[in-house]
Parts: C-alpha cells; structure tokens; sequence
C-alpha cells in the first residue's frame, strides 16, 4: 500500500526554493573533492620594437641664419644653426649638400637686402655642437636620450623595452657611440679639406666648441632608413651645430663695376632739415621729428669714403645775415644746389649731385656692389659754444637717381634722420653711418 503525503501549497513553495538554490551553488563552485581547474596564462603581448621594416628616406637639412652688420651697415658675420642628417653610412655628400644650402641661403638673404657681389664664408666659432646616432648597429641598442632630445633616466632603462638591450658594456654600443662622438670632427675636416672648393672656409686656429654633446637617439632600435616613422618621428643620425660665419667680400668683377656705374649715373643726395613736409622731385620728404634754429649744421657728406658735398643747414639770424664766415662754408659747391632758408627755423637744404668721375671712384671701392654713406661734421665751422658740438636732428637725408635716359626718378635710399630722432648735439669727430644702397635697386617711399 502506498504511502500519501499530503502537502499545502506552502510547503510545495518551500521544497522548490531549496531545489533551485542546491543547483545554482553546486554550478558555480566545484565540490571539494575535485581538483580545480587550472587558469590559462595570458598571451605575452607582442612588441614591435626593434623590427625594422619600414623604407625612409633621410630627411633634409634643417638650417636657420641671420646675418649681423657692422655700425656702417656693413653685413659682417651669420649667426647660424644647420642639422645635417646622414644615412646608415656616412657619407661627405651629406656635409658638401648642408654647408652649400646654408650659404645659398645666406647670399639669398644678401641679395634680398639690394647687395650686388658675393661673399667666400668663414666659420670662426662653434657654440654648440651635437652629434647623434640611432639605437641600433647589428641589433638594437640601449639609447642615452629620447625623441625630444631629453635623457633617459636609469630607472627607466631598466624596464623594457630597454632592459633586455646592449648598453656601455657591449662593443656594439661602444662603435655607435662613436659615430656620434665623430660626426663633429668629420664636419671640421670635410671643411678643412673641402671647403674651398665650395667658398666655406675655416678661422685659423678655430676655439673649441663651448658645448659638445654625443647621444644615440631612440629610434625604436632600428636604423633612420628603417625606423617606424609613426611611433619615432624624429632621425637619430644627425650633427647639430650653432656657430657664427664670418663673411668675407668677394672683389667685385668688372661687368658689376660696370653695371653699378651705369646705374648710379644721376645720382643725387639732398640732406637738409624740413620745418614742414614738401615735395621734391616728386616725392614728398617728412617733416622733420625735431625743430631747428641754429647756424650749428654743417655736415659733409661721404660715399664709400669719398666726400661728395657739403649741406649747409644753418638757419639761425645769423646765417641768414652772414654775420660769421664760419656759418657760411659750403655755400659755393659747383655741385651743390642749396635752398636758403628765408626766415629763423625754415626748410633750408642742398642738393648735391654726384658726377661721373665720383661715381666711378666710388663704385671701385665698393666691396659688395653697394654705396655707403656716412655724414660727419664740417671742419672749420660754427660749433655750438656749450657742448663744441654740431645739431644732429637737423638732417634728413634722401638719395635718388635721376635717369636722363628715360626721365625717371628712382629713389634709392631715405628719406631718414641719420642722428634718430633724439639725437641732440653731436661730436664733430663723429662719422655716422646712414647704411647703404644699391643704385640699381628701387625702394619704396
């Protein structure tokens, strides 16, 4: 005979609560008698450094100049910094290639500034020069420095990818420092040898760089041809060099003497002081910054040394009565025409024309094709009692060209105040250089 049992609905509620709940822990956790089951490593990650598929071609020079001129206006030295890069194997083409886009860049930013003729370059210091090579040769390397040029701290070259690769104590490592190392006195003897051929030239007894620097770059331990651009974006195969050139004019030939001569044929130069801006020969010459009343303004004006005239500024009462022959000199110039003031502090200025047989004289004594001028005090004239000095806001000089060819006017250089605007008395043993120009250039007024 069976037996029943009756059960409510609560206790059916109950017993399939406990059956779901057994069922849930014994799935989730193995009993204790079985052994569990092991955990599978994780798959090592896969690097890519130091594979060296990539197919780059060497980047160009990197070169910045600024030429420096002398208180004539004479261009004198470049200060430069050039980054030469070189491919696995070095070669002098990579030197001979960066030093003569450096001077094309250089004679460029002459012939920029209206400098007819040409310069030999001279290297005559070094400030700082770096000299890199990428992490690898035959392998991989441990680097000294990073992409942006930083080092690399130790700790850091412990840990990968940089624990596991050659350093200092490997051969490897020793010969590719050394190309770093070299690259600088490769680039001295390239010039020394080489540089003449080239117009680039070496100071005797060149001083030693202030700051020499050699480093192997992390370029993902491949080589610069070879390295992933994408994560190593910068070369490690490069000199790096800040210096100063020093430039050394080139006599000028005679088709330039000829060309310059031809050009600077009508050339005149007005210098005078303006009590209120007015049009000469067609240009309209400013005001000048300061007032000026005095008969202490006698200057000589003179090209590539040679004097060419003398403007007589005096406007005070007594030039305007001729009371004192020295306040009068350079009033009978053959060449000179003079606007004579007509009352205390007017326009008073002279036009002085340059002849042939000065031009020619001038031109000859150019060394780069350009005319320079200087403005100094007259000898023998009236000097202000107090300071013995001369007014020096009284000038204002304009030079132009007077084409009888084509009646054209081509200014060439001005209008300025060759003093500055604040220039007060000057010593009559001052000659001030105004800068310079070319006679064949127009410049805008």
């Amino acid at each position: 005979m069976k037996k029943i049992i009756k059960l409510t609905e609560s206790d059916l509620q109950d017993i399939v609560s406990r059956v779901i709940s057994e069922r849930t822990i014994s799935e989730q956790s193995p009993p204790t008698d079985t052994p569990p089951v092991p955990q599978q490593p994780k798959p090592l990650q896969q690097t890519t450094y130091g594979k060296c598929t990539n197919t780059n071609d060497i980047s160009d020079p990197l070169i910045t100049s600024e030429i420096k001129s002398n208180k004539l206006g004479e261009p004198e030295t470049v200060a430069f910094m050039f980054t030469t890069y070189f491919g696995s194997t070095q070669s002098s083409e990579a030197y001979k290639s960066t030093l003569l886009q450096l001077k094309k860049q250089i004679l460029d930013k002459l012939k920029s500034g209206n400098i007819i003729g040409n310069y030999d370059l001279e290297l005559m210091k070094v400030k700082t020069v770096v000299g890199s090579a990428s992490n690898f040769f035959n392998g991989p390397l441990k680097p000294t420095n990073n992409q942006n040029g930083s080092e690399i701290s130790p700790n850091k070259l412990e840990v990968e990818p940089y624990s596991s690769l050659p350093g200092d104590e490997n051969s490897n490592w020793v010969t590719n420092k050394g190309y770093a190392d070299s690259r600088w006195k490769n680039l001295l003897n390239y010039i020394k040898t080489n540089g003449k051929k080239i117009g680039f030239g070496v100071t005797e007894n060149l001083p030693k760089p202030t700051n020499i620097l050699s480093r192997i770059t992390d370029t993902g331990g491949c080589n610069d041809e070879k390295r992933d651009i994408s994560k190593f974006k910068n070369p490690g195969q490069f000199v790096r060099v800040i210096g100063t050139i020093k430039l050394i004019p080139i006599e000028i030939g005679e088709e330039d003497i000829i060309t310059l001569t031809e050009c600077a044929q009508g050339l005149k130069i007005i210098v005078g002081y303006f009590h209120q801006s007015r049009s000469i020969e067609g240009t309209k010459i400013p005001k000048n910054s300061k007032g000026h009343e005095c008969d202490y303004a006698t200057f000589t004006i003179s090209c590539n040394k040679i004097p060419v005239g003398i403007s007589n500024m005096n406007n005070g009462s007594g030039a305007l009565l001729g009371k004192d022959p020295k306040g009068m000199v350079g009033l009978e110039q053959s060449n000179v025409f003079r606007k004579a003031p007509k009352f205390n502090g007017d326009t008073v200025y002279s036009v002085i024309s340059v002849g042939s047989d000065k031009l020619n004289q001038i031109i000859k004594k150019s060394k780069n094709g350009k005319i320079y001028m200087t403005i100094q005090g007259t000898p023998n004239t009236l000097k202000r009692p107090k300071t013995k000095g001369l007014h020096g806001d009284a000038p204002m000089v304009w030079a132009f060209v007077d084409d009888k060819d084509t009646g054209e006017k081509r200014t060439v250089y001005g209008p300025k105040e060759p003093f500055g605007v604040k220039a007060g008395d000057v010593s009559p043993f001052l000659r001030k250089g105004m800068g310079s120009f070319n006679p064949c250039i127009e410049i805008t007024v």
